[in-house]
């Protein structure tokens, strides 16, 4: 049987394009607790381009130097249901398991901008192995031991193991205060390496009087 260049250029682009896509649902699926791949809505375009983003490091369970954050652990976590949240489609608080034990570190940002920021909070994971990290985001209020009360956001999945970045945008309100909540998915895991990336709407981001550049 004789094919054509042609031919044989498209059985191949379909074959890679296959493969690219079975990739990316396997490395998704691990992420979630439905089993299902993840293809998250994209956020809104940063309308600030020219402002770098905010890039906060930590280690969890410590923060890191960075004021305004505090650390513990938390009660259960959220249903990782492969659903992220944005700006124009925020979720509903959905508890997934209520055991107690998960490391957090939690960080307090006000918004001052003078209006409704739309704000996209990406996690990026260091540590390869036994880090399996998640970033949710409160409004005013982030309490441990009852994780619905203050949610605003989260990305629907978690970091997986090796780990992918993962992100999740919201409203905040002028003068209220968004809340970044890194834990881990598993009790026990700590210490563990990560960065998050806040962007949109020109915020002027602020921990507690401290200037990020």
């Amino acid at each position: 049987m004789v094919f054509s260049r042609k031919y044989i250029v498209v059985i191949v682009v379909a074959a890679a394009f296959a493969l690219l896509i079975s990739s990316i649902a396997s490395a998704q699926t691990e992420q979630t607790d439905n089993g299902s791949a993840v293809f998250q809505v994209p956020c809104p375009t940063d309308p600030c381009p020219a402002i770098p983003p905010t890039l906060i490091t930590g280690v969890l369970g410590s923060c890191g130097d960075w004021p305004g954050c505090t650390s513990g652990t938390q009660t259960g976590r959220l249903n990782r249901n492969g659903v992220g949240s944005t700006c124009d489609t925020p979720k509903v608080c959905d508890i997934f398991l209520t055991d107690p034990g998960r490391a957090y570190d939690a960080y307090v940002i006000p918004n001052t901008s003078g209006g409704v920021a739309c704000v996209t909070a990406e996690l990026t994971v260091i540590t390869q192995d036994a880090c399996n990290l998640q970033v949710n985001g409160y409004l005013n209020t982030y309490d441990p031991a009852n994780i619905c009360t203050g949610y605003l956001a989260d990305p629907g999945l978690s970091s997986g193991t090796p780990p992918s970045v993962s992100s999740f945008c919201a409203n905040v309100p002028d003068g209220d205060d968004l809340i970044l909540v890194v834990h881990t998915t598993n009790p026990g895991e700590i210490g563990c390496d990560y960065e998050i990336r806040l962007m949109g709407a020109c915020i002027p981001v602020e921990l507690q009087g401290f200037s990020v550049e």
